[in-house]
């Protein structure tokens, strides 16, 4: 059954137990398995996680991987110091990621190990290439969550997910939206090059990838 959770909070009809087995089949209906649910996470929610992780994104800017700013929740071979936006805000999220792998686990029927999540800021002139998503995979087999933070939907602003060199699907960019993938070694991502287009305001994203427990 869906865990009943507080921090995530994520909006009904999504939170009734009762839809547990309908998200299981929908997400292993989709080959790659993949599942949107529009409007899954409350605008409270949202807003506190931007809040939180704003004083600690940081610039990433590597022409051949991607250009953004960043905010890690775990991973990363340094530990923030104590007291630091980030030490507080990995602090502060470790419970919501805890809830979420648990929600991945019922949705993906699989069970899952904790894995690297970030929290990403994307605007004007930002993007990621999909040699920024195969150096920062955390194995060959994993279960990839992402959450919409952002305040305002953004034409034509999308994360593609490809499985090999003919299979391709553009995730819109929605607020609120919960997005499940499973990855496998033959799959890869992307994030959409934000032209002048899609206006100032920033896409925020959340992403965590739990990989698979047996991987």
């Amino acid at each position: 059954m869906v865990p009943r959770v507080s921090w995530l909070r994520l909006q009904p009809p999504f939170d009734q137990p009762v839809f547990a087995l309908a998200l299981q089949r929908a997400f292993a209906a989709r080959s790659p398995p993949l599942l949107s649910l529009p409007e899954a996470l409350s605008p409270q929610t949202r807003r506190a996680l931007r809040r939180l992780a704003a004083p600690a994104l940081e610039k990433f800017d590597f022409p051949d991987r991607g250009r953004y700013r960043i905010a890690k929740l775990t991973g990363g071979s340094e530990m923030p110091p104590p007291g630091s936006a980030s030490a507080r805000l990995r602090a502060a999220t470790a419970p919501f990621l805890d809830e979420l792998r648990d929600f991945a686990e019922v949705v993906s029927g699989a069970r899952l190990r904790d894995g690297p999540a970030q929290i990403v800021s994307m605007g004007r002139g930002d993007y990621s290439l999909r040699l920024d998503d195969a150096r920062a995979r955390p194995g060959p087999a994993f279960v990839e969550v992402a959450l919409d933070l952002s305040t305002g939907p953004h034409p034509f602003a999308a994360t593609v997910y490809s499985q090999g060199p003919f299979s391709h699907l553009a995730v819109a960019q929605l607020p609120g939206q919960l997005t499940l993938a499973r990855r496998s070694p033959e799959s890869s991502r992307c994030d959409r090059y934000r032209s002048a287009i899609v206006g100032p305001r920033a896409f925020v994203l959340l992403r965590a990838a739990f990989p698979l427990a047996e991987s």
